[in-house]
């Protein structure tokens, strides 16, 4: 009777460390990764660059996200470009460069805030050929990604925000150009029959 109840006692107890062990194991997961996403976030970064030395960094932050949320009303809208924007960013991570020499396993992809986003890898050929491969995302061909790489966060925030202002620059110049192309036929269509009847007056 008495080894009986032992018996059930210690099942218990074994079923209050599993629990506890699983509560544990969730809340450390919450705490080193991103809500919406599920990929690592700042933290885990930050963990990662302690272990880890002599990387390379590619950081990306979505263009016409904003817009693409405030058209459509809804957080849910903005949610899903993030959530594809991570999954096509977690992939590229997978993949090797051409020249192999970038360990993809000890690659990362962290969620930082917002729309803002960050890949470390270890050598130079991993960090552009991933960034070439986000240079091509879309989604929806209205929300796309600015890039910059460089050997610290810092160098590929600041490459990251020349690209955001020349791609807003190469933008403004295609507006200009249609602007001036549409004055430039509306200019035709209006001052064409007056040149046709002041050709006409001369014979």
């Amino acid at each position: 009777m008495v080894t009986d109840e032992l018996g059930e006692l210690r099942i218990q107890v074994q079923r209050l460390e599993d629990q506890l062990c699983e509560e544990l194991r969730v809340e450390r997961h919450a705490r080193h990764h991103d809500d919406l996403t599920g990929m690592p976030n700042e933290l885990s970064l930050q963990k990662h660059l302690k272990r880890t030395s002599g990387c390379w960094f590619v950081v990306c932050d979505l263009d016409g996200f904003k817009a693409y949320q405030d058209k459509r009303g809804s957080h849910r809208a903005g949610d899903k470009v993030l959530c594809a924007f991570s999954q096509f960013l977690q992939s590229c991570t997978r993949q090797k460069d051409d020249r192999g020499k970038d360990d993809v396993r000890r690659r990362m992809a962290c969620r930082l805030h917002g729309d803002e986003f960050v890949v470390v890898t270890q050598t130079q050929e991993g960090a552009e050929g991933i960034a070439q491969r986000i240079r091509g995302w879309s989604f929806k061909g209205q929300v796309t990604s600015s890039v910059g790489v460089g050997r610290t966060m810092a160098l590929a925030d600041a490459s990251m925000y020349r690209a955001k202002r020349a791609k807003r620059s190469a933008k403004r110049v295609r507006v200009l150009k249609w602007v001036l192309g549409a004055v430039a036929l509306v200019g035709l269509v209006w001052w064409s029959p007056l040149i046709k009847t002041q050709v006409l007056s001369w014979f």
